[in-house]
């Protein structure tokens, strides 16, 4: 199931869902706060939770992004059963990392009921009799209604309402502005997460993909000494906005392959494999192309091996930064300073926002209609990335102060 069809499903789904528990909530806490006066309550269980649940479906990028909030209820509910809800395709990401100890994934045929398949899901969740459920997925009516109806004892969320017409008994705030990593771990906070320091979590690499990496590498015919640039020219079908022009990619990967010590690495999921294809068969010197060739596991493997990743607004910028692998980003659609990489020494950023810039928020699960026709992306420039190409090679090369910064 690619993003854009779980957006669709995701507009489709909540209502009767999530309205029971809200008129539960509401009810409750106007009761409570005329017993107390106001005064504050406290929300949380007393005992550490035994059982937690984690939904986090969206996206292998907020999946990266929520490392560091995995590890931050890891450390604080150490002696706990962590069970992560996610899609088939996320579920790699941090497998081994000993961030949760068991994982449930959630899938829904295009011919399926949506509440029907949410609701087969929370009758199984129920059994398993959680203490606390936590929703890492932001504004999406889907994973709010997993967390509601699991059947947990305690639930966390993110939202806009004040905390006594939330459908979770505590409630994060969801700050329009805000940077993803910080809403999902503020919501790890309220949670009773540990603090700890922001960076995100290494994937681990099995040695049967890095033995796969290297034999499809010597195939290729790819020399020692060659340096490797990665090029995604996808975005998921969450908001295709947020692509660069391919013919525009097509340009800027023929200027690096004119270079004999570098190499153009396309990657993509099956899905992008024609579009990835039309990119190539524009080039002189094609570059090599992996789309659709790569399970998760070994396109982690083989993004370990590049040396510099120039990318869309997409999940694979955050997965190269996780290991490490330098990067040039193009943004529009979506604000950098809400998706973007913030460690900005080793990952530069093209951006040339418009007058109606960000209209997309993934967590926020909104997209607006573009009143500039997208001229946000497509009015980039190949020598604007071309050049902020360069300068980060120069600085790789060379780290003294980045010119971009």
């Amino acid at each position: 199931m690619n993003y854009y069809d779980l957006y669709k499903l995701d507009r489709q789904c909540g209502g009767f869902l999530c309205q029971g528990k809200k008129a539960i909530r509401k009810l409750k806490g106007r009761i409570t706060r005329l017993l107390t006066k106001n005064k504050p309550v406290k929300c949380l269980p007393e005992q550490p939770p035994a059982r937690i649940l984690i939904v986090k479906l969206w996206g292998i990028g907020n999946l990266v992004l929520a490392g560091r909030s995995l590890k931050s209820i890891r450390l604080a509910y150490h002696n706990a059963h962590i069970t992560l809800v996610t899609t088939r395709e996320c579920s790699y990401i941090y497998k081994g990392a000993g961030l949760y100890d068991s994982e449930v994934i959630f899938s829904c045929h295009r011919e399926e009921n949506i509440n029907s398949a949410v609701a087969k899901l929370c009758l199984s969740l129920n059994e398993r009799m959680f203490d606390l459920a936590i929703n890492f997925d932001g504004l999406s009516n889907i994973s709010a209604s997993i967390a509601a109806k699991c059947g947990a004892k305690c639930t966390v969320g993110m939202g806009k309402q004040q905390a006594h017409d939330s459908i979770y008994t505590v409630e994060s705030p969801y700050l329009e502005n805000s940077h993803v990593e910080d809403l999902i771990y503020d919501c790890a906070i309220v949670a009773g997460g540990s603090e700890i320091s922001p960076g995100l979590i290494t994937p681990v690499i099995s040695s049967q993909d890095n033995v796969f990496c290297a034999e499809l590498l010597s195939n290729c015919e790819v020399k020692e000494h060659t340096l490797l640039i990665g090029i995604n020219i996808n975005a998921g079908g969450f908001s295709e906005e947020r692509r660069w022009p391919l013919e525009k990619f097509a340009i800027l990967a023929q200027m690096i392959e004119s270079h004999e010590e570098f190499r153009t690495v396309f990657f993509g999921g099956e899905a992008d494999e024609r579009y990835v294809s039309r990119a190539i068969s524009l080039m002189d010197t094609p570059g090599i192309n992996l789309a659709g060739m790569l399970d998760l596991g070994q396109m982690i493997a083989f993004l370990k091996r590049i040396h510099l990743l120039i990318t869309n607004d997409s999940g694979l910028l955050h997965l190269a930064a996780a290991l490490s692998v330098p990067t040039v980003s193009i943004f529009g659609p979506e604000s950098p300073a809400r998706a973007g990489r913030r460690d900005a020494e080793e990952h530069a950023v093209v951006y040339h926002p418009t007058i109606c810039s960000p209209c997309v928020s993934m967590l926020g699960m909104s997209k607006q209609t573009c009143l500039e026709g997208g001229r946000c992306v497509r009015d980039i420039s190949v020598e604007d990335v071309w050049t902020m190409v360069t300068d980060m090679l120069d600085y790789l090369a060379d780290p003294v102060d980045p010119p971009w910064l």
